[in-house]
């Protein structure tokens, strides 16, 4: 028992003089238990990241390149067919947050743009199809007289084949072509011409061209005016005309100036005359006025020669417009059609609009 004691301690002796010699030599302890954590740690040396730390450094580095200011473009475009404030919402579908679509209300045909280049480029393609020429427009105008009761056809009219067909549809039995024009008009214009032979018919077109480049379809809002002037002439100067207030009347009597006047009828129907004061004459006719007169102041004045003249009242012209036909069409380019037919006066006769139209270069 004595010795295992003995033993013992001589073995922990010798331990505690070996373990401070290795702690304090660099070359023992890499090759303790601690050697596989060194390990690891080299292997995670400071130039390199764990996977979770180059995700965010990754992530930093997208977003410092997204507040980068990028490089934007600025153009100046002169318009020729549109204005800029017609297709300026259109093109904001182009624009990015930082660009920008201006223009001067006082210069419409100038467009200013500044975005990016990519961005400019679409701009300026998507202007290059909008800014262009508009179609022009050819209308060829008949208008024709159809007649019930007269079976005569103008020459001219007698091979049209619309007229046939019309012939054939219509009770109008001949037909007369009161006038021939052309309109021409660029497309979305209006455009009005008088004709007709006394210039009484205006007419007012408007194209608008659909369909591609090859089938044109014109679609065309067609509008027929006729004018009528109306004058009002006064029957006043008759010699059956009754005489009333309102009327002015010229009184002149031979050689005696000083009884000679112009002077209204008042609302009661008198007059006011030299000598005689206030005279009725309403009701009476002119001769009827001189009479009366030449009796009055005869009783005063030798031999009186009265002339009473109801003067003539300005003529007064009285203008109505009436719209006979109004409708829309669709035209092929190069057709020819029947717009419609309109009757005059309730009468026995019609008014009937042939067009034609197709685009011109």
């Amino acid at each position: 028992m004595k010795k295992t004691i003995i033993a013992f301690l001589a073995l922990a002796f010798a331990l505690a003089l070996v373990l401070p010699a290795r702690a304090q030599d660099p070359a023992a302890s890499a090759t303790t238990g601690l050697s596989a954590t060194s390990a690891t740690t080299r292997s995670a040396g400071p130039t390199e990241l764990t996977g979770s730390a180059a995700d965010q450094q990754a992530q930093s580095s997208g977003q410092a390149q997204n507040f980068e200011t990028k490089p934007l473009r600025k153009e100046i475009v002169k318009l020729k067919y549109v204005r800029a404030q017609d297709i300026q919402n259109l093109l904001y579908a182009y624009v990015s947050r930082e660009g920008h679509i201006q223009f001067n209300p006082n210069m419409p045909s100038i467009l200013s743009v500044s975005d990016t280049p990519e961005n400019v480029e679409k701009i300026l393609a998507a202007i290059r199809e909008i800014d262009v020429k508009p179609a022009d427009v050819l209308y060829t105008i008949q208008l024709v007289l159809g007649s019930e009761t007269e079976a005569t056809t103008d020459p001219e009219l007698k091979n049209d084949p619309i007229v046939k067909e019309l012939g054939k549809l219509l009770r109008f039995k001949g037909y007369t072509l009161l006038d021939v024009t052309l309109v021409r008009t660029i497309n979305r214009e209006s455009a009005a011409v008088k004709f007709g032979p006394k210039a009484e018919f205006e007419l007012i077109l408007k194209p608008d061209v659909a369909g591609d480049a090859k089938m044109p379809v014109i679609k065309t809002d067609v509008r027929l005016r006729q004018t009528q002037v109306n004058s009002l002439i006064s029957d006043k100067t008759t010699a059956t005309y009754k005489i009333g207030p309102g009327d002015l009347l010229d009184i002149a009597v031979f050689q005696v100036p000083d009884l000679n006047k112009t002077v209204r009828v008042a609302k009661d129907g008198q007059i006011s005359v030299p000598l005689l004061g206030r005279v009725d004459v309403a009701g009476l006719t002119q001769a009827g006025v001189a009479q009366k007169l030449t009796d009055l102041w005869g009783k005063s004045v030798n031999d009186p020669k009265v002339a009473v003249v109801v003067q003539e009242e300005p003529t007064v012209a009285k203008t109505e417009v009436t719209t006979l036909i109004e409708s829309t069409l669709n035209i092929k380019s190069g057709d020819r059609t029947v717009v419609g037919v309109s009757k005059l006066d309730g009468g026995d006769k019609g008014l009937i609009l042939i067009i034609s139209a197709k685009i011109v270069d």
